[in-house]
């Protein structure tokens, strides 16, 4: 049950969703509410803007985005591809 847990944990803090409400923005008091909400760890970037921690690598939002972008592409490739 223990390791069970530790793994439900750490798949939360690495699966990324509402990525796109830290995009152009500053950290502050606009964000300080969604960083609440989010399991995954936001920090202070360069020029104040937010970064997401993902096993000690930092990402930009809109890193997070185009990743996010690439692996919706390949599924549908891969569903494109069986018809």
């Amino acid at each position: 049950m223990i390791l069970q847990n530790v793994r439900l944990s750490r798949t939360r803090t690495r699966t990324i969703f509402s990525i796109k409400r830290f995009m152009g923005e500053k950290l502050g008091s606009g964000t300080k509410k969604e960083i609440a909400r989010v399991p995954y760890k936001v920090v202070k970037g360069d020029n104040n803007t937010p970064r997401v921690d993902i096993d000690g690598r930092l990402y930009t939002p809109q890193e997070i985005s185009a990743m996010i972008l690439q692996k919706m592409k390949k599924t549908a490739e891969i569903i494109w591809d069986k018809k």
